[in-house]
């Protein structure tokens, strides 16, 4: 099982920070949940490997504390330390917030999402 096979038909996907990438997340996400993987493969075709170091469920909520690392389309290396805090309801993910570097992910990520044609 996967976590996109857990996703519920309304789920709000939030993500921390004002940055630009911060900002163009939601657009990454609705383009992933319409266009499967594609765009964030354009990013980074390898994928993200996570290591995740916590993971804490009480009541409705699940937390996930963990460093993504992959390999940008650049060829640079790329990893950032993230949260991700999952609010279940009836066995399925009703909403996500995602926390995250926003700066090391601008520094990073941005010029390659202002390539992408969301």
């Amino acid at each position: 099982m996967t976590i996109a096979n857990l996703l519920g038909g309304q789920v709000a996907i939030v993500t921390g920070g004002a940055s630009g990438l911060g900002l163009a997340t939601a657009s990454l996400r609705r383009a992933r949940r319409e266009g499967g993987r594609g765009r964030r493969r354009q990013l980074m075709p390898e994928g993200m490997k996570p290591d995740i170091h916590s993971v804490t469920a009480e009541g409705e909520r699940v937390v996930f504390e963990f460093e993504g690392n992959g390999t940008l389309v650049s060829g640079e290396p790329y990893g950032n330390q993230y949260c991700m805090v999952f609010i279940m309801r009836d066995g399925r993910i009703r909403q996500v917030n995602e926390y995250f570097c926003t700066i090391l992910a601008d520094q990073k990520l941005w010029p390659l999402v202002e390539g992408l044609t969301l």
